[in-house]
């Protein structure tokens, strides 16, 4: 009668085949060491979408406070230029320089106005750092007072007004390179008038005193 192959009894003391370097042992911890990887791998893809994340959400920040400042920085050059004008032509006046036209009072006080709200502005964001849009404000809110708030006979000199303006613009265009190359340096350069654009005369020089 045969006797199934797995019935059979083995010897003892037969030899017993070798499994070789892959032991139980060793396929354990190969499988740990797998396991290890599969899970470094899944934490770094986690760790650079995250990273990845961040970023997008920094660059939306820089543009969003870049575009705030170039925002602010052309409202003061505009208020800033529509006071420098008023406040000339209230000067020519003043001076006898013109003869046609009145002083526009409540308008050049609501640009005056404005100007030092611009200036609190930009101060807010850090973005007058050399003073120069505060010193344009200060030097016409003066010229103005002189001349029209508490108007006298005596000469009333326009040269730190055409100073001033002339320091805030260049301020106000350095200013703006600077933004432009630390947070976009593919951003088109903002062109800035020069002052005689805003005083509605043409010359770059200052009244003559008479």
């Amino acid at each position: 009668m045969l006797i199934p192959f797995h019935l059979q009894a083995v010897p003892v003391g037969s030899p017993v085949s070798d499994p070789g370097w892959l032991t139980q042992p060793v396929a354990t911890v190969i499988a740990a060491g797998v396991a290890l990887v599969v899970a470094c791998v899944t934490l770094l893809g986690i760790w650079l979408n995250h990273r990845q994340h961040l970023e997008k959400e920094t660059s939306a920040a820089v543009e969003r406070r870049r575009n705030e400042a170039r925002e602010a920085l052309v409202e003061a050059l505009d208020v800033s230029g529509r006071a420098w004008s008023l406040v000339g032509d209230a000067h020519s006046l003043h001076m006898g320089l013109i003869t046609d036209g009145n002083v526009r009072m409540a308008e050049t006080r609501e640009a005056l106005a404005q100007c030092r709200a611009a200036q609190a502005k930009l101060e807010l964001l850090a973005l007058d750092g050399d003073g120069a849009m505060r010193d344009l404000t200060q030097v016409l809110g003066q010229i103005w007072y002189d001349i029209a708030e508490n108007p006298g006979p005596g000469y009333v000199d326009f040269k730190p007004a055409w100073a001033a303006h002339g320091a805030a613009i260049s301020s106000f265009r350095t200013t703006m390179n600077r933004l432009r190359t630390k947070y976009d340096p593919l951003i088109t350069e903002l062109p800035l008038a020069e002052p005689e654009r805003f005083c509605g005369r043409e010359g770059s020089e200052a009244p003559a005193a008479t």
